[in-house]
């Protein structure tokens, strides 16, 4: 079976336990976890240095004190074009026209608080296509 790298990328002690919780159970993902944007930009640029790269990103959309989760996305794509990438955030801004501009290709947006199984899947099934598919009911694509 691969092993597939996946970045989360949130600035909550808990919801990172969270995610560690969710896919600690896993043989196939192994999971990277940051708490500021910075951080993840800057693991992101080692791995390229390094020839390696995570399939996907789950990222927080407001990590205060440091950069926004767009602004993340955004410099994590320009070092690797290919991650997918899906934003986790427990706020409903109206910002999907800017992530849009900002970003090409398919976004997700996971709603806080997620279904742990919802989650665990579509990050599953991604990894294993390379990229995201049908979107369960509580998963909102912003193409």
């Amino acid at each position: 079976m691969s092993n597939y790298r996946v970045m989360v990328t949130d600035d909550d002690n808990f919801t990172l336990v969270m995610y560690k919780n969710i896919f600690n159970k896993s043989d196939a993902i192994q999971l990277d976890c940051y708490s500021q944007g910075e951080e993840a930009v800057a693991a992101t640029e080692e791995m390229q240095r390094n020839g390696e790269s995570h399939a996907l990103a789950l990222i927080d959309m407001r990590m205060p004190p440091g950069i926004d989760g767009l602004e993340t996305a955004v410099r994590i794509r320009k070092i690797n074009p290919e991650i997918q990438l899906a934003f986790v955030s427990g706020y409903n801004d109206s910002i999907a026209d800017k992530i849009s501009a900002a970003l090409e290709g398919k976004v997700l947006w996971f709603a806080k608080p997620f279904k742990s199984s919802e989650l665990y899947q579509a990050v599953y099934e991604c990894c294993l296509t390379g990229q995201w598919g049908e979107e369960p009911s509580r998963l909102y694509a912003i193409q």
